[in-house]
């Protein structure tokens, strides 16, 4: 059967293009987890680790890749020989029953169709990078991916049809007149690389320009950016995905900053079709308390869960929050999985990244941010349920909240305290009958509006339900406290006011200073699911 000797360069691109398709497949699939649970079922095949990067050069390979290529077959330098097949190659014990015509054809077919989804998946694959604004381009890029992995498939079986056994040695094998040109080729191919790595490491930061405002102008941390300060401040947005429970698991984030020589103060709002307080209630039932959840057990609850949003602040400003995400449910072999197969945030180098955590519920009544840090991965301590790697609170000295039961389990808690009766009906101390200042039903119980809870005391019916966060005092004390916040719900909308010193002294958190890079992630009524986004954010002060 005719065939084709390939030159070295044909040979290479080929290569080249499988290997980055092969990496591109098997990481993004990894990815793709963040999106379709089902896909926890392919875990233990695809890699793990802090993979970012790889699916990105990745993907900067296979552009280049298909760049080469166009220019390969517009310049017509492909050398052409043809090639028989051995004598004693019989085709009828590798080919169906099909002539080789139509074989000849289908196969070419499919290259086509290759073609077409190469363009179209490095397409979507470069504006999911860039955040473009459009609706579902991850779920169009995963489609994409899989119509690759088809047409791995088919044009693999169709070459093997058509020319047997052979193909395998064929398209690795090229010619003897091939080599004379290897070495201009592959320098000028890593050339190309290297710009492509260049580009993407350095000049692809998002800018936040940083207002800087006069000492005494007063700024209310209270959710609402009525101060005309926040009017004049630039703004940029950053398309997130990815997230649970979001519209399309998207929300776009509108970011504003300002400084006034000692403190920087953080302006973020971002769609969210709901307001999420319901965290985690306990609910009486007919075999006693238990906590109301779906997914809490595996730590990744996307139901009863309260909203949430996060800021991670470092000095260095690589992919995935700054090299500090490791996909997969063990990406640290000597130290326990997971328990949602998602991954571990931690920092290999030690290094500390800053990380505030805003909680809907437990720091929002504090008008506080959870001051927290990610560094080197802890070891995991015998008995410990919940393994976290690098991700730690920054210390505190008290305060704060607890959960309100004595030992979790999946099949019922008891709580450690109930509300102070003061109605002598059953469920007056429901939590659909005990109201916060604002009107709205709590979702925390103070202590000193509390009593100690005992089983010969329960006055509770199947069905009420109690707060399960419990309020010890009003806020942290400590180096946890140092970030003020406070958000405020409104028409599909929060908005976020965040306060923090330049410069806390704390060895937890990271002065901030021009060049400084950020990331951000918003939680719908999620515990861990949160919405990410591919390119840093780096802070600039304003001239």
């Amino acid at each position: 059967m005719p065939s084709r000797q390939k030159t070295f360069f044909w040979i290479f691109l080929h290569t080249l293009a499988i290997l980055c398709v092969i990496t591109q497949v098997f990481t993004g699939l990894r990815f793709s987890v963040f999106r379709f649970d089902n896909l926890l079922s392919l875990s233990a095949i695809l890699p793990q680790g802090a993979l970012h990067n790889v699916h990105i050069m990745s993907g900067v390979g296979l552009t280049l890749t298909a760049i080469a290529y166009v220019l390969y077959r517009f310049w017509g330098t492909m050398t052409t020989r043809q090639l028989r097949t051995p004598a004693s190659f019989n085709p009828s014990k590798w080919r169906i029953d099909l002539t080789g015509s139509s074989i000849k054809l289908f196969n070419l077919w499919v290259i086509r169709l290759g073609y077409l989804v190469t363009t179209c998946i490095l397409i979507s694959g470069w504006l999911l990078y860039f955040d473009a604004s459009i609706d579902s381009i991850d779920f169009i890029h995963f489609i994409l991916a899989l119509c690759m992995v088809g047409y791995l498939f088919f044009h693999g079986g169709f070459t093997l049809i058509q020319f047997g056994y052979q193909a395998a040695v064929t398209i690795f094998k090229p010619g003897t007149t091939a080599y004379r040109h290897i070495f201009s080729i592959v320098v000028s191919f890593l050339l190309c690389f290297v710009i492509g790595l260049y580009f993407i490491s350095f000049q692809s930061i998002q800018t936040l320009f940083v207002r800087t405002v006069s000492p005494t102008t007063i700024i209310n941390i209270d959710g609402k950016a009525e101060e005309h300060v926040w009017h004049d401040a630039q703004s940029i947005e950053v398309k997130t995905h990815g997230g649970a429970n979001f519209e399309n698991g998207q929300t776009t984030v509108s970011l504003k900053a300002l400084q006034n020589g000692s403190e920087i103060f953080m302006l973020a709002q971002w769609q969210d079709s709901s307001e999420s307080l319901n965290h985690l209630p306990l609910e009486k039932t007919e075999q006693g308390w238990a906590v109301r959840s779906q997914g809490f057990y595996q730590f990744d609850e996307k139901k009863y869960y309260e909203d949430k949003f996060a800021i991670l602040l470092s000095t260095k400003c690589e992919m995935a929050a700054a090299g500090t995400a490791h996909l997969g449910p063990q990406p640290l072999k000597d130290q326990p999985p997971n328990w949602h197969g998602r991954g571990y945030h931690y920092a290999e180098d030690g290094e500390t990244r800053d990380l505030w955590h805003w909680k809907a519920v437990r720091t929002n009544g504090m008008i506080l941010v959870d001051d927290n840090y990610i560094g080197r991965p802890e070891k995991a301590l015998d008995g410990q349920r919940r393994y976290t790697a690098g991700y730690y609170p920054d210390s505190k000295e008290s305060g704060a909240y607890i959960m309100n039961w004595q030992w979790y389990s999946p099949n019922g808690i008891t709580p450690k305290r109930i509300p102070s009766i003061k109605n002598s009906e059953p469920s007056a101390a429901s939590t659909d009958q005990t109201f916060s200042e604002n009107g709205h039903p709590s979702s925390v119980l103070p202590w000193f509006d509390t009593q100690a809870y005992k089983t010969s005391k329960d006055p509770y019916i199947v069905g009420d339900t109690i707060p399960s966060v419990l309020m010890r005092s009003n806020r942290f004390e400590g180096d946890r406290a140092d970030v003020r916040g406070f958000g405020v719900w409104k028409n599909g909308q929060w908005t976020l006011e965040m306060v923090r010193k330049l410069n806390t002294g704390s060895q937890y958190d990271l002065p901030i200073e021009e060049g400084l890079c950020m990331w951000v992630s918003a939680f719908d009524h999620a515990q861990t699911h949160h919405t990410r986004h591919h390119r840093p954010i780096q802070l600039q002060w304003e001239k």
